[in-house]
């Protein structure tokens, strides 16, 4: 029987290491992208709570609560820099952890390939 010879389980290994990478580096880009974008939207805040103008004619009570809310807004826009560093840190460890995962895949692929050629070449020797 052929079915000796066959490479399904092989090749179902194969797709499915390169399934991995391929979605590590989309998460990855993912991130970054993330990143990019909760970077701008907290700068867009900074920018918008210390340049634009908000009661500043008002006094007493008012005029407390619109600087309160100001410092509220300028909190939120660091919280979405530091949120883009975060992001970007993970982005980093996705990427270190795909090189390595490539090191470590092409060294099981060269023993695999190995493997799957001497069974190939054993089965062939028997049926000589």
């Amino acid at each position: 029987s052929s079915d000796i010879l066959s490479s399904i389980g092989y090749e179902t290994i194969i797709q499915h290491l390169n399934n991995g990478r391929k979605n590590c580096k989309e998460f990855e880009d993912f991130l970054k992208e993330r990143a990019s974008i909760e970077e701008k939207y907290g700068k867009d805040l900074l920018s918008l709570s210390r340049k634009k103008p908000c009661g500043q004619s008002e006094t007493n009570t008012l005029k407390r609560a619109l600087d309160v809310f100001k410092l509220q807004i300028d909190s939120v826009a660091q919280s979405h820099i530091q949120l883009a560093q975060t992001l970007r840190e993970e982005a980093r460890k996705m990427e270190e952890f795909r090189e390595k995962q490539k090191l470590q895949r092409k060294k099981t692929e060269l023993i695999m390939d190995a493997a799957h050629k001497q069974k190939s070449l054993q089965f062939k020797k028997t049926m000589d």
